[in-house]
């Protein structure tokens, strides 16, 4: 059933639809784990589509329309490129509950839609299938043999599910699922991630429990899950979920183990306690948990009842390390490179500390004097290795060491190998997805880059660095007006976020917004002394056609980055000073030269022979765009 269910969600005519596809999903999987019963509109609606708990199916009617639009599109696979599967997936009108065919059991006739369905245009008519010969007779004999095999090991699961046979005897290793915050009140927000955290912490101590990393779970936050089909997708044997609910003076705070095996629950539990103390709750469930879970662990687990303070002092610091490096200013990477090595100073051999300061490093090597970022570069692809070494299935020291083979080393296929193994590890992390955006953006690849950088911007839509990435990859693409909107998202979420608002006021003028963009610019006034801001005036002025003003600023801007530099010097028709520049940085091995083939600063450069030859030494091809 789950290949017959991935044809469907990798197809053309469905999976260009995330929408329909997170609906076929859901109701297959639900389907198939017995709970068919549960397949109602309200259901639905909240665990597949996001609606609030006061969703009335009466007054709203989301459900209903996408299940005809499904089922519209089912009959379109089903007439066109699924026409040779060998099971089809089939949704009643009626219901929600999928119905399973296998090929020879008779294919039902199209469903018939009311005038009234806004799906109906789209449902072709589904025409009987025709005979094949006897190699694809054969091949579908095959897979029905296989397909019935496989139908009979679900039924035996199944059987050994109704009699309470448990199919995994101990916990060996856990994800603790994102806690949900069901108060609908937004102050408890950081309660249910403090306590996601403290479990995740906790847990992590205990020798021979392999516990899933924060960051892959993470990735799960609101959003609807099968909660066997994340463990699965983690290598898990159990996940912890938990919920927060408000009652009177107390929180309710829901916690249940449940194995990926069966779905069945190991044990679920409900706790009653005082609002007023957060570090109480968090301390308390943490204690708790850990006693529940003693009796799942196998004999050498090496269960220890609680964290000491300097192990929870360890994970404080990584996790405000981690905080501080998204943040990406120069003070915030400093300080997230002194609070990870405090960490590693107390523990040695923890991975995710290393690995976050593999970025901070990184990070920090754009912000500091070119002489050192050799230095900060090694120290970053050295933590990197050591958090790959101390743990092989984390993603994000992948993602690190595909970014430094992209900027410093230009090895583009070796980069494009690293994103991919990291992506092997966890497909669902959005920084290593916004970084890999941008390696296909520089390789002029823009359609592809766009398409990653709107999945890292799901997977995390508050993230400032993570919207503002999905605006690079726009402005690349010379999409301004979709860039802009991006940009104006990262300082929605970050007013601070000078990357963001420099790039908002390059893209106004791109526009032709030049009143916008000088207000985006001025408001970059606190940093005003820098030659990066030099640039950025001198550029906007000569887009503008104030020439006359731009030339004599044009001293100012030599001490920028490569690019921005050469741009000023191009904009004000000095093309030989930013010949000048670019070569000098490409012998430096400057890093900021992997954006010569898409930067729009450079147009006025392009076609000539010179900028074609550079582009080659970084190992970019067709650059004349």
């Amino acid at each position: 059933m789950q290949r017959a269910l991935n044809r469907l969600l990798e197809s053309e005519t469905l999976g260009r639809s995330e929408r329909l596809c997170r609906f076929l999903a859901f109701v297959v999987d639900r389907s198939v784990a017995g709970g068919a019963d549960e397949l109602k509109e309200y259901s639905i609606g909240v665990e597949v589509f996001d609606k609030g708990p006061d969703f009335d199916p009466r007054l709203d009617s989301a459900v209903r329309v996408d299940a005809r639009r499904l089922r519209a599109k089912l009959a379109q696979y089903y007439a066109s490129e699924g026409s040779t599967d060998p099971v089809r997936i089939d949704l009643p009108k009626g219901g929600y509950v999928p119905v399973f065919r296998f090929a020879g059991a008779g294919d039902p006739p199209a469903a018939v839609e009311d005038e009234s369905d806004p799906a109906r245009e789209f449902a072709p008519n589904v025409q009987p299938s025709r005979p094949r010969d006897r190699i694809t007779r054969r091949a579908h004999m095959t897979a029905a043999a296989g397909l019935m095999a496989a139908l009979a090991l679900f039924l035996v699961w199944q059987w050994r599910k109704d009699r309470g046979v448990p199919s995994v005897a101990y916990v060996r290793s856990v994800v603790v699922l994102p806690f949900v915050n069901l108060t609908g009140n937004a102050a408890y927000d950081p309660l249910s991630d403090g306590l996601t955290d403290e479990l995740t912490n906790r847990l992590a101590r205990i020798d021979g429990l392999k516990v899933i990393s924060r960051s892959s779970a993470f990735a799960y936050k609101g959003k609807p899950v099968d909660v066997r089909k994340v463990a699965a997708e983690l290598q898990a044997d159990s996940a912890l979920e938990g919920s927060l609910r408000e009652g009177g003076q107390n929180l309710r705070i829901s916690v249940q183990l449940t194995r990926a095996a069966d779905g069945s629950h190991a044990w679920s539990e409900s706790f009653d306690l005082p609002k007023g103390d957060p570090l109480g709750v968090e301390a308390h469930i943490g204690d708790t948990i850990e006693l529940r879970l003693a009796s799942h662990l196998p004999p050498d687990s090496g269960f220890r009842p609680a964290l000491n303070e300097q192990e929870q002092r360890i994970g404080n610091l990584v996790v405000q390390a981690n905080h501080l490096m998204q943040r990406r200013s120069e003070a915030s990477l400093k300080n997230a490179i002194e609070y990870s090595r405090q960490a590693i100073q107390f523990k040695p051999d923890y991975a995710q500390a290393f690995a976050v300061l593999a970025d901070a490093y990184l990070g920090y090597a754009d912000f500091r004097p070119r002489e050192e970022t050799a230095a900060l570069l090694e120290q970053a692809r050295q933590s990197a290795r050591k958090a790959t070494e101390l743990n092989p299935n984390l993603a994000g020291p992948y993602g690190t060491l595909g970014t430094i083979a992209v900027d410093y080393e230009w090895k583009w296929r070796e980069a494009e190998e690293m994103f991919g193994r990291a992506l092997a590890l966890n497909r669902n992390h959005p920084f290593v997805r916004a970084r890999y955006s941008r390696l296909l953006s520089l390789q002029g690849r823009h359609d592809e880059a766009i398409q990653e950088a709107k999945l890292a911007d799901m997977l995390s839509p508050v993230s400032t660095v993570i919207a503002g990435a999905l605006g690079q990859s726009l402005y690349y693409a010379r999409r301004y007006d979709e860039a802009l909107a991006q940009f104006r998202k990262s300082l929605v979420l970050d007013p601070s976020y000078d990357s963001g608002r420099r790039s908002a006021a390059r893209t106004l003028a791109m526009l032709g917004r030049y009143p916008e963009a000088w207000r985006e610019a001025e408001a970059l006034q606190p940093v005003s002394a820098s030659a990066e801001y030099a640039a950025l005036r001198v550029w906007m002025l000569a887009k503008e056609g104030r020439i006359a003003e731009a030339k004599a600023l044009a001293s100012q801007a030599a001490k920028a980055s490569s690019i921005s530099a050469a741009g000023a010097m191009a904009a004000v028709g000095d093309r030989e000073q930013a010949f000048r520049v670019l070569h000098k940085a490409v012998a430096a091995r400057d890093g900021n030269v992997v954006y010569l083939k898409v930067t729009p600063v450079l147009d006025p450069l392009r076609g000539d022979p010179r900028f074609e030859a550079l582009c080659a030494k970084v190992g970019l091809k067709g650059c004349r765009i």
